[in-house]
């Protein structure tokens, strides 16, 4: 705002200037022209600066709703800067004006989102401002197994409680050359079939004492160290493993993906085999290898018949491709996709609410605070993704 309140005083002046010249009838075409176009563009700018105005006291009028009814969202020119949710929580709360247990009396909650996420709940014409927070992942248990899993697929937002997508299997038929007024091969996708995901809830809670949340920093800690890494726990088990029924994801293993057993070539070899693999029956290239520790260790330390090492892995690549190990999948089987073909799904953010109805935590002095999040994975080419059997056959 405050640039088009100096470009306008700029154009002003420089009217003012041209004034002289009006009033003495020694204005020539250029200069008219001139007048013409910045009174044009200072009419443009108040608009421009009247509709800021405008909005302002709508986000206003808000913020004043979202205090009554005790739930906070992150956007506009007033977003709360925080660096985690958990801090995000309890400015929200302070921002509106209350206490602790003022918060749990009013079912005060908040809806969280990271600064690089510009996903937003709804249609697109609901808007594109990003949730201006970092999540901070720093880990506070003796260990906090590296969350990677969901990094890998591409990302995005949905409306609904249920997705309907085709789902296709491989490409068929090859190009070739073709003579004078021959017939062209056809290249083309078997008939898709339609699938439809449901959304599915993550979500945990923990109990705290009456006395524990006047510790604010406590309650910070909290729930950016242990509720929200058991909550992203959850979910990337359910990426890779969930088995769709109930209220569980569908996760990769679980879905009509490519597979290879044991056999006389080494893991290398049929770990190269599989990536080929995916560009055969999709097109699509393998963007990463997901392997437990253990396997990608044996891999780092491969030698050949005279005893030297291979040096299969350049840091934290095979083949030029990012491998991920991380205890998310199990010793003697790898996963190698192109998994940015897979859209993890998010309905809104990560949603943090504390109140003391809970079983008989008022009679006890307690408050349980509860953390969830909604998501959905679309996975269209199930091909492109290939599940491999580590070790050779007996």
């Amino acid at each position: 705002m405050a640039s088009l309140k100096e470009k306008r005083a700029a154009l002003v002046k420089q009217l003012e200037e041209k004034q002289g010249l009006l009033a003495a009838g020694k204005a020539d075409g250029d200069t008219i022209a001139f007048v013409k176009s910045a009174l044009a563009e200072v009419e443009g700018i108040d608009r421009q600066l009247d509709g800021m105005k405008q909005s302002d006291d709508l986000l206003a009028q808000i913020s004043q709703l979202n205090a009554k009814t005790g739930v906070q969202h992150v956007g506009g020119s007033d977003a709360i800067h925080a660096k985690s949710i958990g801090d995000y929580y309890v400015k929200s709360m302070q921002n509106a004006g209350l206490d602790v247990k003022s918060a749990i009396a009013r079912n005060f909650e908040v809806e969280y989102k990271a600064a690089d996420d510009t996903h937003v709940e709804g249609a697109p014409s609901e808007g594109y401002a990003p949730y201006l927070t970092q999540i901070d992942t720093q880990p506070a248990r003796p260990y906090q197994r590296p969350l990677v899993v969901a990094d890998l697929f591409a990302s995005g937002a949905v409306s609904g409680n249920l997705i309907e997508y085709p789902e296709f299997s491989e490409l068929e038929g090859n190009a070739s050359t073709v003579a004078e007024t021959g017939v062209a091969p056809q290249v083309h996708w078997k008939e898709p079939v339609w699938k439809q995901d449901k959304i599915s809830t993550v979500a945990s809670f923990f109990a705290i004492s009456d006395n524990m949340m006047d510790d604010l920093n406590w309650i910070v800690s909290e729930i950016n160290n242990n509720a929200q890494y058991d909550l992203k726990l959850a979910e990337e088990n359910q990426l890779l493993s969930g088995d769709g029924t109930g209220n569980n994801l569908k996760g990769l293993f679980n879905r009509e993906i490519q597979t290879m057993g044991q056999d006389e070539l080494s893991d290398a070899d049929r770990l190269s085999k599989a990536k080929l693999y995916i560009t055969l029956k999709t097109n699509y290239q393998a963007d990463a290898f997901v392997l437990n520790p253990v396997d990608f260790w044996k891999l780092t330390i491969a030698k050949n018949a005279e005893g030297s090492y291979l040096n299969l892995t350049n840091g934290s690549t095979l083949w030029n491709v990012p491998a991920i190990a991380t205890a998310a999948i199990a010793e003697g089987t790898a996963l190698v996709g192109a998994f940015k073909s897979a859209e993890l799904l998010r309905k809104g953010g990560l949603v943090v609410k504390m109140t003391d109805s809970n079983a008989d935590d008022f009679l006890h002095f307690k408050q349980t605070c509860r953390i969830s999040e909604r998501v959905g994975l679309q996975v269209k080419y199930p091909k492109a993704f290939v599940k491999v059997t580590l070790g050779k056959a007996a």
